[in-house]
């Protein structure tokens, strides 16, 4: 059975033949996470957390240029979304304008990231998704996404900021 590994970086993902110089590249890298991912059908989730205060599922899409979260899960976190500033979003449903807070912690695999935007939209997701991770953050390091382990790989890269 041939596998394939979706791979990316800040400039470009693409989807690449698995093979052993593929994985001895990822397996070199000193400070690479794994973090388990949940299929559901076609998508992969992961958790994350925001503000050391909640964990969520989001879905990872390569397709999203920003991490997006469901408004009442930001609601909850005590975020103002009535004051916080408006952005336009391309989405499947079409363009939409949405608040864009910054959250003050946002944490993935072990990587943090302090002062982080994300997009507030409610959208039909998965019943256990709460949002999608997007190319924001996977693009700030290479990745690869392991569908037979079922793993989201994080290579080294600028994700840290603590």
């Amino acid at each position: 059975m041939t596998r394939w590994v979706l791979t990316g970086s800040w400039r470009r993902s693409r989807i690449i033949r698995d093979s052993a110089r593929v994985r001895a590249s990822f397996a070199r890298a000193a400070s690479q996470r794994r973090v388990a991912c949940r299929s559901n059908g076609n998508q992969f989730c992961v958790s994350a957390n925001l503000d050391g205060a909640m964990d969520v599922t989001l879905m990872v899409d390569t397709g999203a240029a920003m991490t997006v979260l469901g408004a009442q899960r930001l609601l909850m976190l005590g975020y103002d979304l009535d004051a916080a500033p408006k952005r336009y979003f391309s989405t499947a449903g079409g363009v939409v304008r949405a608040p864009v807070v910054r959250l003050d912690r946002f944490e993935l695999g072990g990587r943090t990231v302090r002062d982080w935007p994300v997009g507030a939209i409610d959208m039909s997701l998965a019943a256990e998704a709460a949002g999608l991770l997007g190319m924001d953050f996977l693009s700030r390091h290479p990745f690869a996404i392991d569908q037979d382990r079922q793993l989201l790989i994080l290579g080294p890269g600028a994700a840290t900021n603590d």
